[in-house]
């Protein structure tokens, strides 16, 4: 799964950031920009839980609140 712009799974303008939403209770994605990686597990609510509105707003707020970092380095070199 791929970050995105606007709207993504694990929060706004991470077009760099990749990562899995699991069955029912596991998140795990990394975002190079930001050097940031993050591992989440949930008590294991199905998908359609009332809670799932709480869930998207953390992983935003993960996203907004990470600054992004220097663009230095291999990693960060786009060709």
């Amino acid at each position: 799964m791929l970050g995105a712009k606007a709207v993504s799974l694990f929060g706004p303008d991470t077009e760099e950031a990749f990562g899995h939403l699991g069955f029912t209770n596991v998140l795990g994605w990394a975002d190079p920009e930001r050097a940031l990686s993050v591992g989440m597990m949930t008590s294991g609510k199905p998908m359609l839980h009332p809670a799932l509105g709480d869930l998207w707003l953390l992983t935003r707020a993960i996203g907004q609140e990470a600054p992004k970092v220097a663009r230095t380095g291999i990693w960060f070199t786009k060709t």
